[in-house]
């Protein structure tokens, strides 16, 4: 397998500025906490997530439960709307009986389930997603699924195309070396993941980089090539163009003194990043819409001045310009010690899901709950 690596310019082209917070929160949940991560599709009418062995369809007008399997910990939506791609020890078909984790696919139009994967313990899948139209699956696998390309079963990236029922190997590590948060494009044609294996020689230090791999052409590209501070959690937008991450780097788009994390966003077009966060506490887990214009972070910051003097767990928004300026909007107010998480959004994100045990809708519960903030 052909692998080549592109060395991109590290630039800063903008300030952070702010924006009010706006109050169009509404919890979607009731009940029993447990819920699972939410996932959402390209428009952000439809919802998916689970609790316990249900998985919930939820769309502005009405939401129903589809057995799908117990264990279910994060279900990802095809961002077309149509395929749900998920990790599970459970056994919907008869063909799971030992109870390994498995990857399942399903059509939700014609309920109709695919196991993906057959392993036996201890292997493992997880972190599984789609492209648009559940055409490829990639995931993180510790088993041997292409014969012989993984037989000192270290955890690598997997792509399965469900035409043809093929599965390749994207990573080939060994030892010590972990690869991990793998996503595909809604496109189908590229997979970011972070890494601290040197796969291109060109990470001999082991420090956590972001990688990419194109798949039609089977080359992969190191995105980052930091010596100090870990490059982690990427996510990609629809084309492959953006790429948003955290990073504690002092070296990408200007100083990082303190040596926490920050989020940053990619443009592969420009070869430019730019900073997103700029805060004395940690911002993280950054999840970039289809566009590509929007990223929404978590931070225990003040990152709007004021919206957050007791250090909880908050959502923003960023907002990016053509012209690379970032506006940061304030998404969830929370008290002190609760935690607004796990967020996910439609292309151009209008509709923002996301985890909370804050109560943001003044209905008088401290549990865990799915919200939705619509701008």
């Amino acid at each position: 397998m052909k692998r080549i690596h592109a060395p991109l310019l590290a630039l800063s082209l903008s300030a952070v500025g702010s924006t009010a917070l706006a109050q169009t929160t509404t919890r979607i949940t009731s009940g029993a906490s447990g819920w699972s991560n939410p996932s959402t599709e390209k428009l952000g009418k439809t919802l998916i997530y689970t609790q316990g062995g249900t998985t919930i369809v939820h769309t502005p007008s009405k939401a129903y439960a589809m057995p799908v399997a117990v264990s279910v910990s994060s279900p990802f939506f095809s961002p077309g709307g149509k395929v749900l791609v998920y990790a599970s020890d459970g056994d919907p078909l008869g063909t799971n009986d030992d109870g390994n984790d498995e990857v399942f696919w399903l059509d939700l139009n014609k309920r109709r389930t695919v196991q993906i994967t057959d392993t036996v313990d201890p292997a493992s899948a997880s972190n599984v997603t789609t492209d648009k139209y559940g055409k490829r699956v990639v995931f993180l696998s510790d088993a041997d699924l292409v014969p012989g390309s993984n037989a000192d079963l270290n955890e690598e990236v997997f792509l399965y195309t469900v035409s043809t029922g093929v599965f390749e190997q994207l990573t080939d590590t060994t030892g010590a070396n972990q690869n991990r948060n793998p996503r595909i494009s809604s496109s189908g044609k590229l997979v970011v993941y972070d890494s601290d294996a040197d796969p291109l020689t060109t990470n001999a230090d082991g420090n956590t980089e972001i990688f990419l791999y194109a798949i039609g052409t089977a080359t992969t590209t190191q995105l980052t090539n930091t010596t100090v501070g870990d490059c982690s959690r990427p996510s990609i937008s629809a084309d492959g163009r953006f790429v948003a991450f955290e990073s504690e780097t002092t070296e990408l788009a200007g100083a990082n003194t303190d040596g926490l994390d920050e989020v940053y966003r990619l443009d592969r077009k420009s070869s430019t990043f730019l900073r997103l966060t700029d805060s004395t506490e940690s911002s993280d887990r950054a999840f970039v819409s289809g566009s590509g214009s929007y990223v929404v972070l978590e931070s225990e910051g003040d990152l709007v001045a004021g919206g957050n003097l007791d250090g909880s767990n908050e959502l923003y928004l960023a907002a990016i310009s053509k012209a690379g300026v970032s506006t940061l909007t304030q998404v969830t107010t929370g008290a002190i010690g609760t935690s607004s998480r796990s967020a996910t959004c439609d292309h151009f994100a209008k509709r923002i899901y996301f985890r909370s045990d804050a109560d943001l809708t003044s209905q008088g519960s401290g549990d865990d709950h799915i919200f939705l903030y619509v701008r």
